[in-house]
């Protein structure tokens, strides 16, 4: 378990250096400089292209360093139980409801990881991993844009008077 637990943290430590980075630093700094409408498809595509180049490397390592599939197999084993049925009532409204629900508070590849089928699998994006990636990917990065435009205009307006 320290082992799992020591990988585990070592997966959230780079997602978070790497997540906080790219939100609170390069996507403020894109949107200042270049403005949202070329800002935002650009970082939408960066930030699919490393999320992809993430699973890939999720995959290929085979190890849960995210905590994903230890929170997937434990779902799986209290099936019945009162987080399981919120669960499941939420992933009957679909796939893309569900992704487009959880892109406002949780990044895409945690979003396409967790609904991916199967658990400790592995096994790259399916067509429907792929429609659920990226409507978290577009809403998620459309929701992140509109609130860094919010505030770069205000603290424009804040330095200018």
């Amino acid at each position: 378990h320290k082992i799992r637990f020591g990988v585990i943290a070592v997966g959230h430590t780079f997602m978070t250096i790497t997540t906080y980075g790219f939100d609170f630093i390069l996507y403020p700094y894109v949107i200042w400089l270049v403005g949202f409408f070329i800002g935002f498809p650009f970082l939408t595509l960066l930030a699919a292209l490393i999320d992809i180049v993430t699973v890939y490397v999720y995959d290929r390592t085979k190890k849960d360093w995210l905590g994903i599939e230890a929170i997937k197999s434990v779902e799986e084993s209290i099936s019945g139980g009162f987080v399981s049925k919120v669960l499941n009532w939420t992933r009957n409204r679909g796939d893309v409801t569900t992704a487009s629900a959880l892109a406002f508070f949780v990044d895409p590849l945690i979003i396409m990881l967790y609904m991916r089928n199967g658990s400790n699998q592995y096994n790259w994006f399916s067509v429907r991993d792929w429609k659920i990636f990226l409507t978290a990917t577009i809403v998620g990065n459309l929701y992140w844009a509109i609130l860094v435009l919010l505030g770069v205009e205000s603290a424009s307006y804040l330095m200018t008077g």
